[in-house]
């Protein structure tokens, strides 16, 4: 039996591949924390840890909304929120709080904030791929979709670094 793909489902999945496929900040982010800001390591880690536990509880609580909503809308505004979420850290990287401590909370609060974005874009993918795959042919949906986040993410991380080349950002 022919794998069929219904359009409602290709559309989602080329949305979801853009999404996933946006080029993100890269390391330069991290080498500005650590060599403009000071920031530690330690602080970086802790940073880490609150964000992976954000998304974990995140995920565990709007999934549901996510999944009973609809899949545009639930993807346009976690798109949406990604956007307005990145803009403490483009004030931080403009010296609008010039000291390292006001620096500190706010990248921490956006951090907190930002970090379920990523794991949520991929609750609709999987409503879709429920939704769209007929019974016997879930697993081959699953595996497809899933390879193709994968090169959505490879396309993300050679967009990175296209703009890093364009607009060099340096440890200096």
């Amino acid at each position: 039996r022919h794998l069929t793909l219904s359009r409602h489902f290709l559309f989602a999945l080329i949305g979801l591949f853009l999404y996933r496929a946006s080029p993100g900040i890269g390391p330069g982010l991290s080498w500005f924390y650590t060599g403009k800001l000071g920031f530690d390591a330690q602080f970086l880690g802790q940073l880490s840890l609150v964000a992976n536990v954000i998304s974990t509880v995140a995920l565990v609580f709007l999934a549901k909304v996510i999944s009973e909503g609809n899949f545009v809308k639930s993807l346009a505004w976690i798109a949406g929120l990604a956007i307005i979420l990145s803009i403490p850290d483009i004030l931080v990287f403009h010296n609008v709080w010039n000291t390292q401590e006001i620096a500190r909370q706010v990248v921490l609060v956006d951090s907190s904030l930002i970090a379920p974005i990523s794991s949520l874009s991929m609750i609709p993918l999987g409503i879709i791929v429920a939704r769209a795959a007929p019974a016997e042919q879930r697993a081959v949906y699953i595996s497809l979709t899933a390879s193709l986040m994968n090169l959505a993410l490879v396309a993300g991380d050679v967009g990175t670094q296209l703009l890093n080349q364009i607009y060099p950002v340096t440890r200096e």
